[in-house]
């Protein structure tokens, strides 16, 4: 399956955690054989587009810049980069710089973000095998209506995700919901809860909340394993 890249950048003027994105993002950009395509917000907050352009030199990521919006977040992005994959067969991640509208430094960001890099885009065979049975999959799946947005009734806690193109585009894939967690919800608006695949710490709870982060979830970072995960969806 061909592999796409759809992400979104906001170069947050004065804050190293958008270089930080990309550096992990980069870690793992060889696996990307389909498009790669990557929305950089542009305003009198970001740093200019040409210093995110010399970050990305030699990716091979195409650019598309669009004005930010503080409201939308990347839910101005989605629409305008996955359009460009409706007619691309193969899988799509979706991700993003996590952590720019809260600081790096509060105690879960980095490991949060981490963990779904690392989830997502450590093991391209995991991927395939889960993406063979499930429609959409990504780490820190979270159970319940997702308050910030209309009908989603679970969301990956962190948007990020892989979906298969065919199956999203065979449905009523562009309406999402005009807010700032309008990506976050928009997989629990398009697919049921049966549908999506959870990668890492399934009915996972609140990780911006640091006790639960040290005393939870991140023992379960520490000992996950993509191959015993494979093997689970393997089985099940």
């Amino acid at each position: 399956m061909r592999r796409h890249l759809a992400y979104h950048l906001y170069p947050l003027r004065g804050s190293d955690n958008w270089r930080w994105n990309i550096s992990k993002l980069k870690q793992y950009l060889n696996q990307f054989d389909g498009l790669r395509l990557m929305s950089i917000m542009t305003g009198p907050d970001c740093d200019s587009p040409r210093d995110v352009q010399q970050e990305l030199c030699g990716t091979g990521i195409e650019c598309l810049f669009l004005p930010n919006s503080n409201y939308l977040r990347e839910t101005v992005s989605f629409v305008p980069l996955i359009s460009r994959l409706e007619h691309q067969s193969g899988i799509t991640f979706w991700g993003h710089a996590k952590g720019t509208l809260h600081p790096a430094v509060h105690p879960t960001i980095r490991g949060w973000a981490s963990a779904m890099y690392q989830a997502c885009l450590s093991s391209p065979p995991l991927v395939d095998v889960v993406l063979r049975n499930f429609p959409i999959a990504g780490p820190f799946k979270r159970h319940g209506e997702f308050w910030q947005t209309q009908n989603a009734g679970w969301h990956y806690s962190g948007t990020f995700f892989w979906f298969n193109n065919h199956d999203v585009f065979c449905r009523d894939w562009s309406h999402i919901f005009p807010g700032g967690h309008g990506v976050e919800g928009w997989p629990g608006t398009l697919f049921r809860n049966e549908e999506a695949a959870c990668l890492i710490c399934d009915h996972a709870g609140d990780l911006y909340n640091s006790d639960y982060w040290d005393n939870t979830v991140q023992p379960l970072v520490t000992s996950w394993s993509p191959t015993a995960t494979a093997n689970r969806f393997r089985t099940s």
